[in-house]
């Protein structure tokens, strides 16, 4: 694979995107992802990895922060990918589940059951497990009675819990895993 200088501009095709090799051989990657890929910035932190969203009309922030923060930006601004290329990853698909597939496959992402639920959807934080007294109060009583295990967000303090919605993820996890199948998940 031959690096291309830094003063070039990346021609789609011709080597990997840039944004595409990893940061640090064992570092893994991150993401910032604009306005437009706010429901991606979810099925991220779902899926376990770690995605922050900032949605701001001064797209040159996105960039300074994926700088300072080693975070690669996901976007559907072709002008924004235009002036940084090495910083930023144009998203061909206005579907989520379509974008997903093709960070997944862009960035080789380790998409893995183990990771499900790790990080909060809301604010990104990796979340930890609690003593199920400490939520007695916070979830319905029926999940309470059900549900063993309980995690929380230190920084939101959302409480997780593997529900219903858990068959969901483990099926877009599995239709990532497998690949091929474009049009399973958007079902």
């Amino acid at each position: 694979m031959v690096e291309q200088p830094a003063h070039t501009r990346y021609v789609w095709g011709s080597t990997p995107h840039p944004a595409t090799v990893p940061w640090a051989p064992m570092q893994e990657q991150r993401f910032i992802c604009d306005g437009m890929a706010g429901k991606l910035a979810r099925w991220l932190r779902i899926l376990g990895f770690d995605a922050e969203y900032l949605n701001t009309p001064d797209k040159t922030m996105l960039v300074r922060i994926g700088r300072s923060e080693g975070r690669t930006v996901l976007t559907r601004d072709g002008r924004l990918a235009d002036r940084f290329p090495s910083l930023v990853f144009l998203l061909s698909s206005e579907d989520p589940m379509e974008q997903l597939r093709q960070v997944k496959n862009a960035f080789r992402l380790p998409v893995s059951p183990a990771r499900l639920g790790t990080r909060c959807s809301l604010c990104n934080a990796p979340v930890r497990p609690v003593e199920k007294a400490s939520v007695r109060d916070r979830v319905p009583a029926y999940t309470y009675e059900r549900i063993k295990t309980f995690h929380e967000c230190p920084v939101c303090r959302r409480v997780y819990w593997r529900g219903d919605h858990w068959k969901r993820m483990e099926q877009v996890c599995l239709l990532l895993r497998t690949e091929g199948r474009t049009d399973a998940a958007s079902a």
